[in-house]
């Protein structure tokens, strides 16, 4: 709803346009209407490059793999991704290479491509900063994910009890094994996608 106000009272530069709707397209993607989802992120992409933003399409591809990750759709997510590193990488973006890395290792793994996601992970590990907490604490959830290490994924839990985030907590809790307390954390959010796929993969793992 905020986003919607905003896009109705705040002047309508293409720049401030392509952020909001950008934003609104994963909070779409949260609520299950993934086709808006994806037709927003487009427009938001769209806009970034007709201004020549390459930074920031390369960087807000995260929503778009979380869009289709929502959708269950992890093959599509980690092609973004790959393709976001890559970018990021000619660029010589350094710090956003940790966090995006480790969101590729956590998406690696919905595909079962465990060696490929610890490989991703432990970059981020070796070259995350101390005060990047999303990438401590992702590249431990996807490092214990890949490996099983259920130490890693407690210290993630332990990260993102710190920040204000539902998803990143509902994350960690999911890979310490905690499926009640990841749920609650995204109905918080009003992630109801995202709550849906983990009950689906609670019923698989029981």
């Amino acid at each position: 709803e905020r986003c919607e106000r905003l896009l109705q009272d705040v002047p309508p530069t293409r720049s401030l346009r392509a952020s909001v709707i950008s934003a609104l397209a994963g909070l779409r993607a949260m609520r299950g209407d993934f086709d808006e989802a994806r037709r927003l992120q487009a427009e938001a992409r769209a806009i970034w490059q007709e201004l020549g933003q390459r930074f920031r399409v390369a960087l807000r591809s995260l929503i778009t793999a979380d869009i289709e990750l929502l959708a269950d759709r992890p093959g599509e997510a980690t092609a973004v991704l790959r393709w976001a590193y890559s970018e990021l990488l000619a660029m010589g973006a350094q710090s956003a290479i940790p966090p995006l890395s480790a969101f590729l290792a956590d998406a690696l793994c919905e595909e079962g491509e465990f060696e490929e996601a610890e490989r991703f992970a432990t970059q981020a590990k070796e070259q995350a900063t101390p005060i990047d907490v999303v990438a401590q604490t992702m590249w431990r959830i996807a490092l214990s994910r890949a490996t099983g290490d259920a130490a890693l994924a407690q210290q993630a839990v332990s990260l993102a009890e710190d920040t204000d985030s539902p998803d990143l907590q509902a994350r960690a809790y999911a890979a310490a094994g905690d499926f009640e307390r990841a749920r609650r954390a995204y109905e918080s959010k009003g992630n109801i996608a995202a709550a849906s796929r983990l009950l689906a993969r609670q019923t698989a793992s029981s």
